[in-house]
């Protein structure tokens, strides 16, 4: 069966599990013209020799196995209670997604460089086409106030079970609202027999970030190394090839949006080389 693309943030990525194998397909003018989803994509990107041995530049974070809050350490245990007695954990109703977007806005002062932040139109579209799509919004709530301070957008597949994104507001961050989300859904879904892995996303090369280090270290979770590959469409690798040669300049201009972004296509292509 031939392997589906789908359009993020100007690559095409197949649209199969991480552990699957792809369907190289022809990377012609049809591949893409007929793949670009709405967007115009300069790269095809994917993977192979997920979970392997080898330690890579380019994982995944998942977590396998089964899961019982006894399997944590004795001050992750602590810190969950602390935070269930500041908050609470269910799913998103349809009346509160102007709540989750201003929670989204939030998080997202943290991120200065990144240059993938999404509209209202576009998060409450995805959000209210969610169930035809296999998608769960779970969301921490202060108890006193009942404000939405922290979300997880999750999606469930075949085999396994994915942490899409993960938002919070930075001025509740003491009530822990991410112990409380992670506690909640990897007790709710990490111990279904069909569930292979939770995953939470691959390597973050958009911005920096200590987030996959505190979900190893609290939570269990590893690195499933794998191999990264990419396919440029024909007039964008002759300009990576030259900027390539200037990758180590342009990262000490990082701060301007359209170098940052450029060093995140140097960056895969050098992982890509390896």
């Amino acid at each position: 069966m031939q392997t589906k693309w789908i359009y993020y943030n100007h690559a095409l990525i197949p649209d199969i599990a991480p552990h699957e194998t792809i369907e190289i397909p022809k990377f012609d003018k049809n591949f893409w013209k007929n793949s670009g989803g709405g967007g115009y994509p300069l790269l095809a990107r994917w993977i192979s020799d997920f979970d392997c041995e080898l330690e890579t530049q380019f994982w995944y974070i998942i977590r396998t196995g089964t899961y019982e809050i006894e399997q944590l350490s004795k001050s992750t245990r602590k810190h969950i209670r602390q935070a269930f007695k500041k908050c609470y954990v269910r799913e998103i109703e349809d009346n509160e997604i102007e709540k989750m977007y201003s929670c989204y806005q939030a998080a997202y002062k943290r991120y200065e460089k990144a240059d993938n932040f999404r509209s209202f139109e576009s998060i409450k579209d995805e959000f209210l086409n969610r169930k035809n799509k296999n998608m769960f919004y779970y969301g921490a709530f202060e108890l006193e106030t009942n404000s939405l301070i922290g979300f997880f957008i999750c999606t469930r597949h075949q085999e396994y079970f994915e942490i899409n994104m993960s938002k919070f507001n930075p001025e509740y961050m003491a009530l822990r609202p991410s112990d409380a989300l992670h506690d909640f859904v990897l007790n709710l879904w990490m111990n279904k027999p069909e569930i292979k892995y939770i995953s939470s996303g691959s390597r973050s090369l958009n911005h920096e970030t200590n987030v996959q280090e505190y979900k190893i270290n609290t939570f269990g979770f590893h690195k499933a190394y794998c191999k990264m590959h990419i396919q440029y469409r024909p007039c964008i690798y002759p300009i990576v090839k030259v900027l390539y040669r200037f990758r180590h300049l342009l990262k000490r201009l990082d701060g301007n949006k359209l170098i940052h972004a450029i060093n995140t296509v140097l960056q895969m292509e050098e992982i890509a080389r390896m």
